[in-house]
């Protein structure tokens, strides 16, 4: 009989799902946008969001809810290259 560690070791939690699905999103803007660094995302002026919250998003703490999440997933899944300010 599996005790509760085992058992979430094998069955991912949603938190672990939407960690997961938050990296799978940023690894596809990377591969469409040349591969930018994380600081390069999070310092562009049309992705919206600011490190602390970059990081917040990725560790799954950012909720799904919060308009930033949700604006920046939106720029992830445009593809946009990352804009410097004044470009």
């Amino acid at each position: 009989e599996y005790d509760e560690a085992q058992r979430k070791t094998v069955v991912p939690s949603d938190d672990e799902k939407e960690v997961e699905r938050r990296q799978m999103l940023l690894a596809e803007y990377k591969a469409a946008t040349h591969n930018p660094s994380n600081k390069r995302i999070y310092e562009a002026v049309n992705s919206g969001i600011h490190k602390p919250q970059f990081y917040e998003w990725l560790r799954g703490k950012l909720p799904s809810e919060s308009a930033t999440t949700q604006n920046f997933e939106r720029f992830l899944r445009e593809k946009k290259p990352p804009s410097k300010a004044g470009m």
